[in-house]
């Protein structure tokens, strides 16, 4: 589930794990967290793994799967009786998956049916992605950061050497999820349910 690691953080950061064993237990707690919010925003999971799902058939050629890149596939059934016997098993060579590994095209249409269509297969990266694993640690990083900042109690206060101001800021009420950076790189890996 983790995008990155308690070492990647805290290589990105310049720190060295050992040096602040509290840090490091509150990062290590927060790189799952931080996941977690990276896999709800693009709807999708990252890490490799197996998944059995159901879909509609529509009657096109192709089937855009939940999860992606796909690697594998291993059974495919069409069945509008929902049985999945030996006898509604797609032969694998009647589809495969498609260059992004986003889905999988049929030599035939696909039936048309209610969840009448059955897949397991495997999706997924077996190594995270760099931009998404520097992301993870840049949030990560920051959500440990503002960790130890002041709650937001204090809304105004002029000192002698400046001011202090916390709380909620900007005008229009609206603050991204992440960072303008992050949430341009989880585009790239957002789920757009293609149909």
């Amino acid at each position: 589930m983790s995008l990155t690691t308690l070492s990647g953080v805290n290589a990105y950061k310049g720190w060295t794990t050992g040096e602040n064993t509290a840090r490091d237990t509150q990062i290590t707690a927060m790189i799952d967290g931080i996941s977690a919010r990276f896999e709800t925003y693009c709807d999708r999971k990252f890490n490799s793994a197996t998944y059995t799902q159901y879909y509609n058939g529509e009657g096109g050629r192709h089937l855009y799967l939940d999860q992606y890149p796909i690697t594998s596939i291993a059974n495919i059934w069409s069945d509008a009786s929902w049985v999945w016997g030996s006898g509604t098993l797609v032969s694998g060579t009647k589809y495969r998956i498609v260059q992004n590994g986003q889905g999988v095209v049929f030599y035939d249409t696909i039936t048309k049916g209610e969840q009448n269509i059955k897949i397991t297969y495997t999706a997924g990266y077996t190594a995270i992605p760099a931009d998404l694993q520097e992301a993870c640690n840049e949030e990560t990083a920051d959500a440990w950061k503002d960790s130890t900042k002041s709650t937001g109690a204090v809304k105004s206060k002029t000192l002698p050497d400046g001011s202090v101001v916390y709380g909620e800021g900007g005008s229009s009420g609206y603050t991204p999820p992440f960072k303008a950076a992050t949430m341009d790189i989880l585009e790239r890996y957002r789920n757009k349910h293609i149909v």
